[in-house]
Order: C-alpha cells, then sequence, then structure tokens
C-alpha cells in the first residue's frame, strides 16, 4: 500500500492510495499478474506524510533505506543552498548572483523543493528546512 499526492487539472491535489496485489504467480512463486487499486483518500488523510506499507513475506521485498526517507536528503547540494539563502532573506535574483546562475534556475530550484516536500509557500519551505535540519 502505498499514499501520494495528485494534482488535478483545476491545480488541487487529492491524496491517493495505492493497493497493488499479486493475482497469478508461476510454479516458482515469481508474479506474473497484478492489479493496482488507486482510491480518492482526500477526505480520510489532509497531511503531507508519505506512506509505505507491505502486508506478506517481506523477506522477498526491498524498501529504500530509512537514509532516503530522510527529509535532509530529499534536497540536493544546490537545493539546500538555496533553501538557505531564502531563510537569510534573499530574494531569488540575489540568490542567482551569489550563485553564478539565473534568476530563472532559482525559481525553478524553489518550486522543485515546494513539490519534493508537498508544500505550498516559500514561508513552509523555509520552516520545513529548519524544523527538518536542512538549514
Amino acid at each position: 500500500m502505498m499514499d501520494y499526492r495528485f494534482k488535478k487539472k483545476d491545480g488541487k491535489y487529492i491524496r491517493i492510495m495505492r493497493e497493488t496485489g499479486s493475482a497469478i504467480n508461476d510454479k516458482l512463486g515469481n508474479m506474473v499478474f497484478s492489479f493496482a487499486i488507486h482510491t480518492d483518500i482526500s477526505q480520510i488523510k489532509d497531511n503531507n506524510k508519505i506512506g509505505l506499507s507491505y502486508r506478506g513475506n517481506s523477506s522477498e521485498v526491498c524498501f529504500p533505506d530509512d537514509e532516503l526517507l530522510n527529509p535532509v536528503n530529499v534536497f540536493g547540494i544546490r537545493e539546500k543552498q538555496i533553501l538557505y539563502h531564502l531563510a537569510k532573506g534573499k530574494q531569488s535574483k540575489e540568490i542567482a548572483d551569489i550563485l553564478f546562475i539565473s534568476k530563472h534556475t532559482v525559481d525553478t530550484h524553489r518550486r522543485n523543493m515546494l513539490r519534493k516536500a508537498m508544500l505550498k509557500n516559500t514561508p513552509e519551505l523555509i520552516i520545513y528546512g529548519i524544523e527538518n535540519g536542512i538549514i
């Protein structure tokens, strides 16, 4: 089972739960056919936490390292640099000049960070960075 956000055409997000099951296995136990059910769970889950669970023989399944799920590792080096300068109150043009990149690149990194952290605006991004030890 996994849940994630999905952006609709109108720009609003909904929460989706995906449940995947094995329908047919071969004689060796290898999955030959699977199915997935996607359900809108927006009404029952409204936080930004990503969920992942598994039912069955867990010795056969590898999950990402806890390291990958750590918020400190969500952003790349350049994104962390930009977040640091945002927290210092710098504007995109100032950050671009400091890092020798274009203002457009700074804004693209900012949008990517908001998407990765599932946040709505720069103040939320800065708070997220502070609370999770990123900056």
